[in-house]
């Protein structure tokens, strides 16, 4: 594909021969896929983009299918979709807002397969070589130039960031084990919706956000009750939410520091969050 996009043609660029899953899975994994999707990206569309945004509407519903082949279609669908706009995202500033909506609505359900989190996604590969989040940075960049979708794509990071974290606490509060990996990938995750966010790139809120998470999960299941400064916080079993307990500490730093020295004493260390986070923001 060549360095610079060109300007909008004047003419409609080619597209799927249907809106069916097939027939758009076929056009976007085929030889010529980043020229086709830079026509598309690029051209004036005077309905904003929502004609070409349909031909996407089917990737994000499909995407969590039982069924093998339709989930491992949309997978490679939205990479197709991700590789584009992750090594064009300089050019792609003027990008129709409505096109813009579709790619972030297509790519949010592989969102934590960006930093290793599959999830049971099928056809999704890896986009840049380890420790490289480029791409994946562009990608949000692109989604963020409409404003709204971007504001979704980046409150929906956050949230699976979130997830994935919670998710090992559990495990590992239950059944034993490790969490660092899951640690490292929501500390990613929520670097690259940093990246895009401009009313929050800040890391120890970040941080914060995920502490809570898996403590609140690791309390639901422990064996053993809670022990230590974290029990100021649990009522009727359940650890207050942040602004329950800003009213008994204004400031929350023993309310977090609590959390992590709970989750630490269970084998859950968050001390490569930050560097993780660093890495994925582009710092």
């Amino acid at each position: 594909m060549a360095a610079v996009l060109t300007a909008c043609s004047t003419s409609a660029p080619a597209m799927p021969s249907s809106t069916e899953p097939g027939a758009v899975h076929e056009f976007l994994t085929g030889s010529e896929a980043g020229s086709r999707l830079e026509a598309i990206s690029t051209y004036d569309w005077p309905d904003n983009g929502a004609e070409p945004a349909a031909y996407f509407d089917w990737i994000a519903a499909d995407a969590t299918s039982a069924d093998s082949t339709v989930a491992t279609r949309a997978g490679e669908s939205a990479h197709a979709l991700a590789v584009f706009l992750g090594e064009e995202h300089s050019e792609l500033e003027s990008l129709p807002s409505d096109l813009a909506a579709a790619y972030g609505r297509a790519l949010t359900p592989f969102q934590g397969a960006l930093v290793g989190d599959d999830d049971g996604i099928r056809g999704f590969g890896q986009l840049g070589g380890p420790g490289d989040f480029s791409a994946e940075r562009g990608i949000f960049s692109v989604i963020a130039t409409n404003a709204e979708a971007g504001e979704r794509f980046v409150e929906s990071a956050y949230s699976r960031a979130r997830a994935i974290a919670a998710g090992a606490a559990e495990r590992v509060c239950r059944d034993g084990g490790a969490a660092t990996a899951a640690v490292r990938q929501a500390a990613e995750l929520s670097g690259l919706a940093a990246s895009a966010d401009s009313k929050r790139d800040e890391r120890l809120q970040a941080t914060d956000e995920v502490t809570h998470a898996m403590a609140v999960a690791c309390v639901s299941v422990a064996k053993e009750p809670p022990q230590g400064r974290i029990t100021d916080f649990i009522r009727n079993g359940v650890l207050m939410s942040p602004e329950a307990a800003g009213r008994i500490d204004l400031g929350l730093e023993g309310y977090f520091q609590s959390q992590r020295d709970y989750l630490a004493a269970r084998g859950i260390e968050l001390n490569g969050f930050s560097d993780a986070f660093d890495a994925a923001i582009g710092r």
